[in-house]
């Protein structure tokens, strides 16, 4: 169990390297958030009243899980089977430029 921060102080996510095949999985709840597309994440100080985090809470989220192998990432209504790391890195990036206005590519 890995604490991170997010949408409450104690948001935490849970490594497990053998998971996926000895792959690696990640279980976040909803720390990191699934898009539907299963291609995306978002990480949300409000899912709700969809409010966002602000980026320096997205960058501690991104600084203690890239750190981590894994390949799959439960949420806590999708699942991300297979390429996951990249798919977060790639996704709090564009989430942190789109804080800072900068457009997408």
């Amino acid at each position: 169990m890995i604490q991170c921060g997010g949408h409450f102080a104690g948001s935490s996510v849970l490594h497990w390297p053998a998971g996926a095949a000895g792959r690696g999985a990640l279980l976040t709840g909803d720390t990191i958030g699934i898009g539907a597309d299963r291609k995306s994440v978002n990480a949300m100080r409000s899912y709700v009243n969809n409010i966002p985090l602000p980026r320096k809470a997205i960058q501690r989220i991104l600084d203690t899980v890239s750190p981590l192998e894994f390949d799959r990432l439960y949420g806590a209504f999708r699942v991300i089977t297979a390429d996951a790391r990249p798919i977060v890195r790639r996704s709090l990036l564009r989430y942190m430029d789109w804080l800072e206005g900068i457009p997408a590519e």
